[in-house]
């Protein structure tokens, strides 16, 4: 409860600390690198059966934290945000799973100057996550349950840096923290260690390209022809 307070006290006075842009429709792909990892794992729900321990050898970000290179794909309506973000997670032994999200959430876009601007975010949705890289090898590359490790429900709240180099390229680099509970694809659903729950952390550098559907980049890049 202390560090949820304490992080809502940081966004708000963050929030009031720099001017708010408004956009109207923006889509973006982003190819980026980062890191993403588990750091605390749950012995108990705070609901339901409280003799009914959670699996916390198994968690799906505990055991595949490391570094991360994939492609985000997504689209910010005003403050709403929808995502589809795919990421092949590695350690020193090779890639060692896919991970495919989709969020949808609230953003809030504040602009330093016209080069650099900072976004707030939460988001939430479902994931998946694969027990290794062998469905890419199958004649016809698909995720079949029994390659399954992790499904996944979850929220995150981060803030976004952007750097414009031009009105549709972009430097994006974001970070944040989740919460997390999960069903153990492999096990049974009334299995004791079925499932997991816990606070995962990430971090990531990518290039955005961006498309502003309604022209605001035109309109910007014929104001610095003017100037």
């Amino acid at each position: 409860m202390k560090k949820t307070m304490f992080l809502s006290t940081l966004l708000a006075l963050f929030t009031f600390s720099l001017p708010a842009s408004a956009k109207i429709l923006e889509l973006y792909l982003q190819p980026q690198v980062g890191a993403m990892g588990g750091i605390y794992s749950q012995k108990k729900l705070p609901w339901g059966d409280t003799d009914r321990a959670l699996n916390t050898e198994e968690d799906y970000f505990m055991l595949h934290r490391g570094g991360f290179y994939g492609v985000a794909i997504g689209a910010e309506f005003m403050f709403l945000e929808g995502q589809l973000e795919v990421n092949q997670s590695f350690k020193q032994g090779g890639v060692s799973s896919t991970y495919v999200s989709f969020t949808v959430g609230l953003d809030a876009d504040f602009e330093v100057d016209k080069e650099q601007s900072w976004t707030l975010f939460i988001l939430g949705g479902v994931a998946l996550g694969t027990v290794n890289d062998d469905w890419l090898e199958k004649e016809e590359p698909q995720i079949a349950h029994e390659d399954l490790d992790a499904q996944i429900a979850l929220v995150r709240v981060g803030a976004r840096y952007e750097y414009k180099f031009t009105s549709l390229i972009r430097l994006s680099i974001e970070g944040g923290v989740g919460a997390h509970i999960l069903q153990l694809a492999q096990k049974a659903a009334n299995d004791e260690d079925s499932q997991s729950s816990g606070v995962h952390v990430f971090g990531q550098v990518g290039i955005r390209f961006v498309w502003d559907v309604f022209g605001g980049g035109k309109k910007q890049a014929s104001d610095d022809d003017d100037e």
